[in-house]
């Protein structure tokens, strides 16, 4: 090992007579061996982490694509001329574990990266088929950090009211031109806000009555444009 500055001299060279000096030199060889051995280990701990991570860096690269046609003999070659070198190699990206072992200096085979994948346009989902006459079709709850967001789908843009009343807990939101034609009633266990709703129909009006957690504020109402295969929406945005 280079720099360990090991003590390879011959030991017991000289004749001892007397058992005790004898017996002396021994423990002192000893302890000499073992200093030595603990020299050596730090040394013997990076060659065993050199093989292990030149060996992930190989996983890594087969993985990427630079080693699909890499015969055996060649990637043998470019390990053994890695461990030349082993400073100069860390875990990393497949393409830094190939520059650095360019710049060290060392000979290896010319890796040849596999072609990229044309890209493929992914075409839009087309928006499911809509009831012929006005109508909610979906329910949706959605969690955010600072709000509740519910979501109303439905086959038409249409008019609306609401009325938010905390002392009952109820925010009840009346759609007058429209059928439901979705889930008529749920419950929301984890819901931070809402905790149900259920929907009364007359003809082709539908109110939707949703029970609250605690004290809630409306924070804005929005009236979404059809979007790629979302269709119309009506968005409330609420908050304790």
């Amino acid at each position: 090992f280079k720099g360990a500055k090991l003590n390879n001299r011959q030991m017991f060279a000289d004749p001892i007579l007397d058992p005790i000096d004898r017996m002396h030199r021994i423990e002192f060889a000893v302890q000499q061996l073992r200093d030595d051995f603990d020299r050596a280990i730090p040394a013997l701990a990076a060659l065993i982490k050199s093989e292990s991570e030149l060996t992930q860096i190989i996983d890594d690269m087969k993985a990427a694509g630079f080693l699909h046609y890499m015969k055996e003999e060649d990637l043998a070659e470019w390990k053994k001329a890695a461990h030349h070198a082993p400073q100069d190699i860390h875990h990393s990206s497949a393409n830094d574990s190939m520059a650095k072992h360019k710049d060290s200096g060392h000979t290896s085979p010319v890796l040849k990266q596999a072609p990229a994948k044309t890209a493929q346009k992914v075409a839009p989902k087309p928006m499911k088929e809509m009831p012929a006459h006005p109508a909610v079709i979906g329910l949706r709850l959605g969690e955010h950090s600072d709000r509740t967001r519910v979501v109303l789908d439905m086959s038409v843009s249409a008019k609306h009211s609401y009325d938010l009343d905390n002392d009952e807990k109820l925010l009840i939101i009346e759609l007058p031109t429209l059928k439901w034609e979705t889930t008529q009633a749920e419950t929301f266990k984890n819901a931070p806000v809402v905790a149900s709703y259920k929907v009364q129909t007359d003809d082709n009006t539908a109110r939707l009555v949703m029970a609250l957690k605690k004290d809630t504020k409306v924070l804005g109402v929005m009236a979404l444009k059809p979007d790629g295969d979302k269709p119309h929406r009506l968005v409330f945005d609420l908050a304790k």
